[in-house]
């Protein structure tokens, strides 16, 4: 479990988003999984700040935009994506619960895409399994309502360790 405590520690607290941003670069130790969040989190900041413009966006979009891409030695910003979910969510007026249930909805909705990709399951059986899949994040969504910076795990190391490799593949599915 790693995004919704930092989702939620950035929504609570956007103020120390350099704080919670360092902690998930310190916590995605695999350079495959960091690289991509921090590509996504730069994505979300200037697809947010391009459909909503606001004041607290455009300022959010220039710290990140000021940041270099590549991860030096100490950045003053990584911009990975959980923590900056929080801090736009918050920025738009998204109630924090709203934000949750769309960070769960994506994780799953992730999953099943890799899985229609790899043809594990079809296009139709995911949306099924998206679908019946609702119940069980709501059972998330209860029991990690509050969670914590303190609450951050990693659940499945061996995928960690199988996703560390995929940029040495020769051919590849998902983008890196």
């Amino acid at each position: 479990m790693t995004a919704l405590p930092l989702v939620n520690a950035a929504y609570r607290e956007p103020d120390r988003l350099a704080e919670w941003d360092a902690l998930h670069d310190a916590f995605l130790t695999n350079a495959v999984a960091n690289r991509a969040s921090r590509v996504q989190g730069r994505t979300l900041v200037a697809s947010a700040v391009r459909i909503w413009p606001c004041a607290a966006l455009d300022g959010l979009h220039a710290l990140v935009a000021s940041t270099p891409n590549a991860q030096p030695p100490t950045p003053k910003l990584c911009a990975h994506v959980a923590p900056l979910t929080g801090v736009v969510f918050r920025a738009l007026g998204v109630p924090r619960e709203t934000a949750q249930r769309i960070v769960l909805y994506s994780a799953a909705r992730g999953v099943l895409s890799a899985a229609v990709r790899l043809g594990v399951t079809g296009s139709y059986d995911a949306q099924r399994l998206q679908s019946e899949s609702a119940g069980f994040s709501a059972t998330v969504l209860a029991r990690y309502r509050d969670a914590t910076p303190i609450d951050l795990a990693q659940t499945a190391p061996f995928i960690d360790i199988l996703q560390g490799a995929h940029e040495r593949l020769y051919s590849r599915l998902f983008q890196s």
